[in-house]
């Protein structure tokens, strides 16, 4: 995104929100980009009749699973492996909150994500780009600039794509990319670390 600065980059969950994004822009005249997930172009969904009319506001993240114990902030291709990973983790009662940022800038305008981290204390960032990127920013915006870091209970982690160029085949973007078992293991420790004898290490 570093190199983007200047123009709204919308980043969307499913190809309905892109076209909300789209929607949205052509009502301005400011330069944006709306970055389509991949996997969405294989997935059905409900097609809505006003699909030329919704709009979705830029710079206000979307809360799609309540929870109590831990914030996990993502966006893109990522919101459905942190909500898979949410689900897992509720089994073992452990509640998570699932935060979509919807557009990395303007990030964030409102500082709804900080809400979130003053009910759980406890965050995590997810998203596909490399170590030090879009994870990156998104921890400086939360903790620096909005002072996050005053409401943390445990160390903010990051949880981003393997520091190598992504390997070929479903198989090799798995191991490359998050998947829901890193989520579910990195949640869980930091679940561990602040009460060892609820969550304790698995064995």
């Amino acid at each position: 995104i570093n190199l983007l600065r200047g123009m709204y980059i919308c980043v969307p969950r499913d190809m309905t929100q892109a076209a909300g994004f789209y929607n949205t822009l052509m009502l301005g005249d400011e330069p944006g980009l709306v970055v389509e997930v991949l996997n969405g172009y294989r997935l059905r969904e409900r097609m809505p009749a006003n699909i030329g009319d919704i709009t979705v506001p830029l710079g206000v993240p979307e809360v799609l699973r309540e929870g109590e114990d831990i914030t996990l902030v993502t966006y893109g291709a990522a919101c459905r492996i942190a909500l898979d990973a949410a689900d897992s983790l509720s089994d073992i009662g452990i509640d998570v909150e699932v935060v979509d940022v919807q557009t990395l800038l303007p990030f964030d305008r409102y500082g709804h994500i900080l809400e979130s981290l003053k009910k759980t204390s406890r965050i995590v960032f997810l998203d596909e780009d490399m170590p030090g990127g879009a994870t990156a920013f998104m921890l400086q915006q939360v903790i620096e600039m909005q002072g996050g870091f005053q409401w943390l209970d445990s160390e903010p982690r990051t949880v981003s794509s393997k520091p190598h160029r992504p390997a070929y085949g479903s198989d090799g973007a798995y191991f490359s990319k998050p998947n829901v078992e890193e989520v579910f293991a990195i949640i869980y420790d930091m679940m561990n670390e602040a009460n060892p004898a609820r969550y304790p290490r698995y064995q």
